[in-house]
């Protein structure tokens, strides 16, 4: 259960990572290129899905017992970076 928890942690933080680098790169592109902004912004939000769905499938199929506390890690740590982001980015306004 233990080591579960740890690798949901694990995952939620690297699933959150290319929401981080899509937010950083975003701000670089120019206020009238708007294709550029949701095309990479979708596709950071699609790889961010990508990592934190795929560990889950698979310790469903590993360890379907401690799947659960795997994935509430994984969603809470998730949910943390989010609200990290957003107070980060309320701050440099």
């Amino acid at each position: 259960m233990v080591l579960a928890v740890v690798l949901g942690v694990l995952f939620g933080v690297i699933g959150s990572l290319p929401l981080f680098a899509g937010i950083r790169i975003v701000k670089k592109i120019p206020a009238t290129n708007t294709y550029g902004f949701l095309g990479l912004f979708l596709g950071c939000i699609f790889v961010s899905a990508i990592l934190l769905v795929v560990p889950l499938l698979v310790c469903s199929k590993v360890a379907h017992d401690v799947a659960f506390a795997m994935a509430i890690a994984e969603l809470l740590v998730f949910l943390a970076f989010i609200v990290i982001l957003g107070i980060m980015r309320i701050k440099q306004k």
